[in-house]
């Protein structure tokens, strides 16, 4: 980051990351398969700094309602239910992939500058 720029959103990157558990699209808590030789789940993760979704930097406040939210996409590794002794099985896990700024307009009722027509 340069002096003149500044983050809408803090974010987290991990270059290379190796997670050894993780979650299911449908929320299940999984082991990841990760083998010195052989197998390894490996894939940079970026996600927001804060999890409980804080507003934007620099987002007018008074137009916008903003939160920063992490994105993820769906990958396909080798898994198993945390905590299992059950084979691996290659199975769908969310991964975090972005950071990013969501805004909602606030819209206001204007008020009626003659009453006559209420």
């Amino acid at each position: 980051m340069s002096e003149e720029t500044e983050e809408v959103c803090e974010t987290v990157i991990h270059n290379g990351y190796r997670p050894a558990q993780g979650h299911l699209v449908n929320g299940s808590l999984v082991e990841i398969l990760q083998q010195s030789i052989g197998h390894q789940f490996r894939k940079t993760f970026v996600r927001c700094k804060e999890e409980n979704r804080p507003t934007c930097n620099g987002v007018k406040d008074n137009l916008y309602t903003s939160e920063c939210v992490t994105v993820y996409e769906n990958v396909n590794t080798m898994v198993r239910l945390f905590g299992s002794s059950a084979r691996f099985e290659l199975g769908t896990i969310r991964v975090p992939i972005q950071c990013e700024c969501r805004l909602r307009r606030h819209y206001r009722i204007f008020e009626s500058l003659n009453s006559d027509y209420h």
